[in-house]
């Protein structure tokens, strides 16, 4: 019997999970040729026994992330690791879009290079001959979850000089509009506070009363 530990993403938060929904919830989904089993271990933590392996392995490689109730959950082998190895998760991945890339330069080369900045680049989408053909670069990307989103960077191309590209996120569950926090959203985020009846912004560029949020990082393509 195959084993898989599920650390349910609102371990990034406080919320409670109804256990007995998620556990009929996703015995439902994850219930492929073969039977599952599923029960709760407590601090938001739920382990799985899969009979198949190959059912276990569609949990895995899903080309998009599991949520429960719109908050993000991660899924991790730990057939023969036990219990109290059980870290918590911090690594997730996503299809991320990255638009406002020169024409010229949509390329799996500089796919990867911008995607590197983000975390670990799993693969790059492309059109039969191996190369990237549309309107922005497609990315799948395996990135830290509890560090804040990268929405935009500065992109330094050969041709066209510096260029301000956008990172548009596939699927994305609830997170923090703010701080781009996805352990808590935008109404309880610290870095918004309210003085005199006024939304202000701890640090940033505040619009509407809402701070853009914004992470600086340089890339040069040669």
């Amino acid at each position: 019997m195959c084993h898989l530990v599920i650390i349910f993403g609102s371990t990034l938060t406080s919320k409670e999970v109804y256990g007995e929904l998620f556990i009929d919830c996703f015995t439902s989904l994850w219930r492929g040729r073969d039977d599952v089993s599923i029960r709760d271990i407590g601090d938001r933590r739920f382990l799985a026994r899969f009979v198949g392996h190959s059912d276990m392995q569609r949990v895995l490689v899903a080309d998009q992330p599991w949520t429960f109730k719109n908050d993000l959950m991660l899924v991790a082998d730990r057939t023969g690791k036990g219990l109290r190895r059980c870290t918590p998760l911090s690594f997730g991945v996503f299809w991320v879009q990255i638009h406002n890339v020169p024409p010229l330069s949509i390329t799996v080369v500089v796919a990867e290079a911008i995607g590197g900045l983000m975390g670990t680049v799993r693969k790059v989408d492309t059109i039969g001959s191996c190369e990237c053909i549309g309107r922005f670069l497609r990315v799948r990307i395996c990135f830290n979850v509890r560090d804040a989103l990268m929405r935009e960077t500065f992109v330094d191309f050969p041709n066209e000089g510096m260029v301000w590209v956008d990172f548009k996120y596939e699927s994305l569950p609830k997170y923090c509009l703010i701080c781009g926090l996805m352990e808590h959203v935008t109404r309880v985020c610290r870095d918004m506070k309210k003085e005199d009846g006024v939304v202000g912004c701890n640090g940033g560029c505040c619009l509407g009363g809402l701070r853009l949020l914004v992470t600086y990082a340089y890339l040069l393509v040669i």
